[in-house]
């Protein structure tokens, strides 16, 4: 079999997607929009319990999820409840969670054939061991052997300077964003309603990676949530309210915002690491 080349970046990408959706694969449950947004190529936020109107690419998280996939992920969902439905065509019973495998076998059993075959349900049925579930899936499988072949060379390489830029155990710290948070607004470098809240969160997120926008939004959301923060109000399920002008008082603050704060405010919040010396100085 032809081998396929990957470059440094693509085998990290593919890798971390590998993992990704492995990490959903081992939760107990899923809902029944987690499973759809899922196999449909979107990442899912808590509590998901229908697609929201913009969200994130699995695949990218910090990309939005376009148009046609959110439009899939709906699909699957009236999929799911029209088949489960009783015979008056009654909804009350449709289960809105299931367990991964008894989801994605029944998306196998629905859209085998079907030019409407969610675009990430192979890579999902693969890793989850439906290996014959499609004739294309032995393609697949070769392809994330090979992959992981080369991502274990990978992670035991020692890291390139360019990627040593971040200082991982300072970011590690608890509360370092919080602490660096009242430095840049005093400064005035940041300016924002929710400065302290969204530093809150990144610290929450820290232990995961220093720059994962997506927990970022799903602490937001269950802070907002928890009534403890003032000025976040949940609005809907995917929405929240943060403190505005005096002509509008409040207004919406959505992930799609918060990704373009974070991306404004990257070279703030993310210092550049200061060289170390571990030359023997005996």
């Amino acid at each position: 079999m032809k081998s396929t080349s990957f470059t440094i970046q693509e085998l990290k990408k593919l890798d971390s997607l590998n993992a990704t959706f492995t990490g959903f694969l081992k939760l107990p449950k899923w809902t029944v929009a987690t499973g759809a947004m899922l196999i449909s190529g979107v990442q899912p936020v808590p509590p998901a319990i229908s697609v929201p109107d913009e969200a994130c690419q699995l695949s990218d998280p910090i990309s939005p999820a376009r148009p046609s996939q959110l439009q899939s992920a709906r699909s699957v969902m009236k999929d799911w409840s029209e088949c489960h439905e009783d015979e008056d065509g009654c909804s009350s019973e449709v289960p809105t969670e299931e367990e991964p495998i008894s989801f994605l076998i029944w998306c196998e059993e629905e859209y085998r054939g079907s030019l409407r075959r969610p675009v990430f349900l192979d890579h999902f049925l693969v890793l989850a061991g439906f290996e014959n579930a499609t004739p294309v899936q032995q393609n697949v499988v070769a392809r994330l052997l090979e992959l992981e072949q080369h991502a274990a060379v990978e992670r035991n390489r020692p890291p390139l300077v360019v990627e040593a830029q971040l200082p991982h155990d300072a970011l590690l710290r608890p509360g370092f964003f919080s602490k660096r948070m009242v430095e840049l607004v005093e400064d005035r470098k940041i300016r924002s309603p929710i400065a302290s809240e969204i530093a809150e969160a990144l610290d929450r997120t820290a232990s995961t990676g220093p720059w994962r926008p997506l927990l970022v939004w799903g602490e937001l959301l269950e802070m907002a949530g928890s009534g403890r923060f003032p000025a976040l109000r949940l609005k809907g399920t995917n929405t929240i309210e943060i403190p505005g002008g005096s002509k509008r008082p409040w207004e919406p603050f959505t992930l799609t915002a918060l990704q373009q704060w974070l991306n404004r405010n990257e070279t703030h919040l993310l210092p550049k690491a200061v060289p170390s010396d571990d030359t023997d100085r005996s």
